[in-house]
């Protein structure tokens, strides 16, 4: 981000649910989040954006370019698959891919998600970012990651709050699909090898309706640090939107 900030006016958002910001029941679904975006960047002066967002940051981020193509000058999706754009995956999957993915399913059930979590924080996590970091993430940024979301009872709810919008995200993105982005759209992925998770899902690579601007990137990219809340950071003109 501090790199990005040499070019641009970055604007780094914990959307509703996240860090700080307020933790309501209901309204996770991308379309909902994207409209209360770009209504933040209006506050803040600016009619039209760049956009880059990853994992859910991803599908808030379509969801964004697609319902307010207007606003979005360029867009960034980076690190996941989009539902309702992605093909459905068949239950009885390879091991690398169960071992990838089985969290979205489990992330989408109501109530039992919390009780079996709550208390097991670590022991949650901790296999998430060990099958899916590229490379082995710190402990202390594991250690902050899991604390913070312990410390609040509703962070749990709302991380699982947002899984649990993937069918009104799915009927969204059904009707999305049918107009093509118009905008250029970077999407950054890992580049799969041998057997690893990520070449599990590889052959089901989203397919954006990006026209002729989509310009697949297929190396992992290396970000450093997140905003809390709202971090904004005046360089030159010109805004990016980061989730």
């Amino acid at each position: 981000m501090p790199r990005l900030a040499e070019h641009f006016r970055v604007v780094a958002v914990d959307p509703r649910g996240v860090g700080r910001s307020d933790k309501p029941h209901g309204g996770y679904d991308t379309g909902t989040v994207a409209a209360e975006l770009v209504a933040l960047m209006r506050m803040l002066g600016h009619e039209r954006f760049a956009m880059a967002g990853h994992d859910v940051g991803m599908w808030i981020g379509y969801a964004l370019a697609s319902d307010h193509g207007a606003s979005v000058d360029r867009l960034a999706l980076i690190d996941a698959t989009i539902p309702g754009l992605a093909p459905a995956l068949t239950v009885f999957g390879p091991q690398a891919q169960n071992d990838m993915l089985w969290h979205f399913a489990f992330n989408r059930r109501r109530s039992v998600d919390e009780q079996l979590v709550r208390g097991r924080e670590h022991i949650y996590y901790e296999d998430r970012f060990r099958h899916k970091a590229v490379r082995p993430l710190p402990d202390s940024a594991v250690d902050f990651y899991v604390e913070t979301t312990a410390r609040d009872p509703e962070a749990l709810r709302v991380g699982f709050d947002y899984y649990r919008a993937t069918d009104d995200n799915m009927a969204q993105n059904d009707r999305r699909k049918q107009h093509p982005l118009a905008m250029p759209v970077l999407g950054v992925a890992l580049r799969p090898t041998g057997r690893s998770a990520g070449a599990a899902a590889a052959a089901r690579t989203d397919r954006l309706p990006a026209s002729r601007w989509l310009i697949p990137l297929s190396r992992c990219c290396r970000s450093d640090g997140c905003g809390t809340r709202l971090s904004r950071r005046a360089r030159r003109p010109g805004a990016l939107p980061l989730l």
